[in-house]
């Protein structure tokens, strides 16, 4: 019977509070500060009023005006449940929005496998909102346009449950941004820079105090949250195909103008490093290996407080070894031939 009572208050709370009404996925509403508390102590009260009810006193008239005051408290901690539930879920769609996981916190992105390491949680359960599939980006190829890319999350299509996202940005202007005169060495022999190191250890803030001028970068996280702008999306997101695009383009123009490069990988698997060294300097290039390292638990703390603006190599990487790779096996044939 206490059951039933107390499912009444919820449902009655949840009307009272407008928590029955569908709301917009743009619309998280953040709970009220006063509403739990509020709701302990009406929660309280309702107890207290029962158990006057029933245990101090048969007076009718007395005992229908406690039963009344029970209802009305036991709706107001209804709403407070309600705001508890609503702060939970609040809290859990912050999260998955920076691409954390909403149990823990744990930094998900690029994770493919949908469920958190650190918890165990899955990815899909947790998410707030459904992430933008890559879908048919139709709009990958619109002509020039200015500023940085833009994202427009359109309803699902006929037929399915799955969001598209059309990205519009300008090829031209996103490969142009890379390139700048210096990066052209004077003496006609290109230089490679490969900055490698374990997750967290400091090599983008490395690359970024050496070679920010007269290099040209090939990274697809530096593509990902220049296309991203202000947007928080897992990484590659909804921008696999424009970054995968203006990467192939980038690392195709350094390569053929002969300019010199930089670029961030692990490096836990030597042939696959080896191999990119060896690709490089088939084209000419001096190729020269940074190895950044710091000690192991700076690293974890690091990892453990990237902000949305960090994302690993360990999820680039193929990225932009199959960009410079392929670039160099292009180059490489056209020259046989």
């Amino acid at each position: 019977m206490w059951d039933v009572i107390g499912d009444i208050f919820i449902v009655a709370g949840e009307a009272l509070s407008g928590a029955g009404r569908p709301a917009k996925a743009s619309e998280a509403r953040k709970p009220s500060r006063l509403g739990l508390p509020i709701g302990i102590i009406c929660g309280l009260g309702a107890a207290g009023s029962v158990y006057a009810m029933f245990f101090q006193g048969n007076d009718l008239w007395q005992i229908a005006k406690l039963l009344l005051l029970a209802m009305i408290l036991g709706v107001c901690s209804a709403l407070g449940f309600h705001e508890f539930r609503a702060r939970r879920r609040f809290h859990a769609r912050e999260r998955a929005a920076a691409g954390l996981c909403a149990r823990c916190g744990y930094d998900l992105r690029g994770n493919t496998s949908g469920v958190c390491p650190e918890c165990g949680a899955r990815r899909a359960a947790a998410a707030a909102r459904p992430a933008p599939a890559i879908g048919a980006i139709g709009a990958a190829t619109v002509p020039e346009r200015a500023g940085p890319a833009t994202v427009h999350v359109l309803g699902p299509q006929p037929g399915t449950t799955t969001a598209v996202a059309a990205v519009r940005f300008s090829l031209k202007e996103e490969v142009d941004r890379l390139f700048d005169a210096p990066s052209i060495p004077a003496d006609g022999k290109p230089a490679a820079v490969i900055v490698m190191g374990g997750v967290a250890t400091g090599k983008t803030t490395f690359r970024k105090q050496r070679y920010s001028h007269g290099y040209v970068l090939i990274d697809a996280v530096d593509i990902f949250l220049h296309l991203s702008g202000e947007q928080v999306f897992p990484f590659p997101g909804p921008f696999r195909m424009p970054m995968d695009l203006i990467g192939r383009s980038v690392a195709h123009r350094a390569l053929a103008e002969r300019r010199n490069v930089v670029t961030e990988i692990i490096g836990a698997e030597g042939d696959s490093a080896r191999q990119l060294i060896d690709a490089m300097q088939s084209l000419g290039y001096a190729v020269r290996a940074e190895v950044v390292t710091c000690d192991v638990a700076e690293a974890l703390r690091r990892n453990a407080t990237r902000g949305a603006d960090s994302v690993s190599a360990y999820y680039a990487e193929p990225f932009q070894r199959e960009w410079i790779l392929t670039a160099c096996a292009e180059l490489a044939g056209a020259r046989e031939a």
